[in-house]
């Protein structure tokens, strides 16, 4: 809900690019309450950690969602959606924990390392997904102020 209301006020301020600034906004507090989570010293500061995280990751998922609506053509909307899914699943069912038991198992060595593993991986994925947004503003931007179709 929090994603859509900043969604919602910022495209009333005039902002056509505000799913987009959303998905920005979130995907770094995202990363860095991820990799901050496994190395909390009790269960309460790790909820503490997880709660800000989790909020932080589903205002992109409802920002984004609304972003491909407001940028694809109507025609092509249920594909995008399908390829849009099945990618996102495909990576965050499987490349997540896969390279954490990589890193687990060759790089730290050790399973009691297995927080660390989880801390390179959240922080892996906050940069690289906070430059990939960052890298496509000017075409969101573009395409989010032209006509509809």
């Amino acid at each position: 809900m929090l994603g859509g209301w900043l969604c919602d006020r910022l495209l009333a301020a005039g902002r056509r690019d505000a799913h987009w600034v959303v998905v920005l906004g979130s995907l770094p507090l995202l990363g860095l309450c991820y990799a901050l989570a496994p190395l909390m010293p009790t269960a309460w500061l790790t909820l503490a950690m997880l709660i800000p995280g989790t909020v932080a990751g589903a205002a992109p998922a409802a920002a984004s969602h609304a972003a491909l609506v407001q940028i694809t053509p109507s025609r092509l909307r249920a594909r995008t959606f399908s390829v849009y899914a099945f990618i996102q699943s495909v990576l965050g069912m499987t490349l997540g924990p896969t390279l954490i038991a990589l890193l687990t198992d060759h790089v730290f060595v050790d399973p009691s390392e297995l927080p660390y593993s989880m801390v390179v991986v959240a922080i892996m994925a906050g940069v690289v997904g906070t430059l990939l947004i960052w890298s496509c503003r000017r075409g969101y931007r573009d395409m989010a102020t032209a006509p509809s179709n």
